[in-house]
């Protein structure tokens, strides 16, 4: 039954994704925007991602100053939730994923970072590239496919908010930098 129940959950997921792919290219693509508290969103983001893992401890740092940005709280959840998901994902070795919340100026920066083997150089500006996969081992096979869709609709929803999204190495580390402005 938890089983099914997880398929299901994956399923809804993937077809949702293809739906909104579909409104970003057709331009139907719109946002709520509203005043939205970042440091809860962030929060309540790791606490339900802890919730789908045994094995990872999801650590979070946030400001001790509310952060608020005008926006679309659900699909800013939605862009959050698929960084963090991604980490846990792609990086199932990593014994902890890291969140960070900060201000930095007029910007509210949001970051996602595994210890996981990383993605290689020149993979990572193909990234949100809509249906890009990137390239696995043999030993990576094992790990979960989606449609290459995840981090294409992070960026599209990263950009409707006037921000961007980064992903890049740190050292042997995998940083997923999502800037939202302005606060």
């Amino acid at each position: 039954m938890e089983r099914s129940q997880h398929q299901t959950q994956r399923l809804t997921r993937l077809v949702q994704d293809l739906l909104d792919a579909h409104r970003l290219h057709t331009g139907k693509f719109s946002l709520d925007v509203l005043p939205v508290q970042l440091d809860e969103l962030v929060l309540r983001v790791a606490e339900t991602a802890q919730a789908m893992t045994t094995s990872q401890e999801i650590r979070v740092e946030v400001t001790t100053a509310p952060v608020i940005v005008n926006g679309d709280a659900g699909r800013l959840e939605q862009a959050l939730m698929n960084l963090v998901t991604n980490a846990l994902t792609y990086a199932p070795q990593s014994q902890r994923i890291e969140v960070r919340l900060t201000r930095i100026g007029a910007e509210a920066l949001a970051q996602v970072r595994d210890y996981g083997p990383g993605i290689a150089p020149s993979e990572v500006s193909h990234l949100t590239e809509r249906f890009y996969q990137v390239m696995r081992t043999d030993s990576d096979r094992t790990a979960r496919r989606g449609l290459g869709l995840g981090l294409f609709i992070v960026s599209e929803i990263v950009a409707g908010h006037g921000g961007r999204l980064e992903v890049r190495r740190w050292w042997t580390r995998e940083r997923r930098s999502l800037y939202v402005c302005p606060c």
